[in-house]
């Protein structure tokens, strides 16, 4: 059948996502490179949640409300709640490989994904901070690279190094770091907005690249575009509902290092505040072009012109 596509190419399955690469080259034709809708209801063989470890209901698979199909994702976060020793509920893809491959200098991606603020979310007072998206540094250290390389030249599963293992150094390794693309959810002059937030290096102050209003109980449609670079070349643009939410393509710096980035969504927020706040997802996708990512909507289920109503989700 692959011979008859005339592609070169063969398709890999992991973790639950189909890839499609030439062979020697993680290069998609023209398919998306990970696609999470949620319809299989398998949150686990896509993503990785960094959360609480005290209860399984920080990210369920509800029925409502979704964007498309019948089945979309919700992240709640309660006061005290702790992932990475931060006050956050987040998802990490399975498959980082994905991300290894297309989020490193040289590489370009592009990310879509839906999301919906109920109007039960409480916002938090001025100098806090809420994070709902962020592209984060990568950060390794020699030995867990050498783990990493060790592993990926293994013959078998068996002459592998222990995943554990290799967590276990990463974790005493940690560090951390203002991101250099990250999205912010915030309240400005008595208004909800989604900022896109830029920095060159992780001691720069994070300059405001886009903004738009975000609506209780309806779902936005983001679109992102970005050639990861250290250098001038650099290039972020994005949309929101099809229209740009960047004053079109911004240039520069994308990533500190050759490790690349990694991309985290939920919620992150500032430590110590009494509210239980939630969020909803559907439609997630990374890809190499524009028309790789952006889903067909014929079957969603809620249009931007209509109350999602969260509320029958709680």
């Amino acid at each position: 059948m692959l011979a008859a596509l005339g592609l070169g190419a063969w398709l890999w399955l992991r973790g639950g996502a189909a890839r499609w690469l030439r062979p020697g080259h993680a290069a998609a034709v023209g398919r998306a490179w990970f696609v999470s809708d949620f319809e299989d209801r398998n949150l686990l063989a896509h993503w990785r949640p960094d959360g609480p470890r005290n209860r399984t209901n920080a990210v369920r698979i509800v029925s409502s409300p979704v964007r498309a199909g019948r089945y979309a994702a919700l992240i709640t976060l309660y006061p005290g709640d702790r992932g990475a020793q931060k006050e956050r509920v987040e998802l990490t893809l399975a498959d980082e490989m994905i991300e290894r491959e297309h989020s490193i200098p040289g590489e370009e991606a592009w990310y879509a994904w839906s999301m919906l603020v109920p109007t039960d979310f409480e916002d938090l007072p001025p100098g806090a901070f809420h994070i709902v998206g962020q592209w984060h540094p990568r950060y390794e250290p020699v030995r867990v690279r050498r783990l990493r390389r060790a592993a990926a030249a293994a013959a078998s599963p068996q002459a592998r190094p222990p995943r554990r293992q290799i967590e276990s150094i990463q974790r005493g390794h940690a560090r951390t770091g203002a991101p250099p693309v990250v999205l912010h959810l915030e309240t400005r002059q008595g208004r909800r907005v989604l900022s896109l937030i830029a920095r060159n290096d992780e001691r720069a102050i994070g300059r405001i690249v886009g903004e738009v209003e975000v609506p209780p109980d309806r779902w936005l449609d983001l679109l992102f575009h970005i050639r990861w670079s250290m250098g001038a070349d650099g290039l972020i643009e994005a949309w929101c509902d099809g229209r740009p939410l960047t004053a079109g393509a911004l240039h520069g710096p994308t990533v500190y290092r050759a490790n690349g980035n990694y991309f985290r969504i939920g919620l992150y927020r500032s430590k110590g505040f009494p509210m239980r706040d939630r969020m909803f997802i559907d439609e997630f996708r990374i890809g190499p072009t524009r028309a790789s990512v952006e889903a067909p909507r014929e079957t969603q289920g809620d249009r931007h012109d209509e109350p999602a109503r969260a509320r029958r989700a709680s």
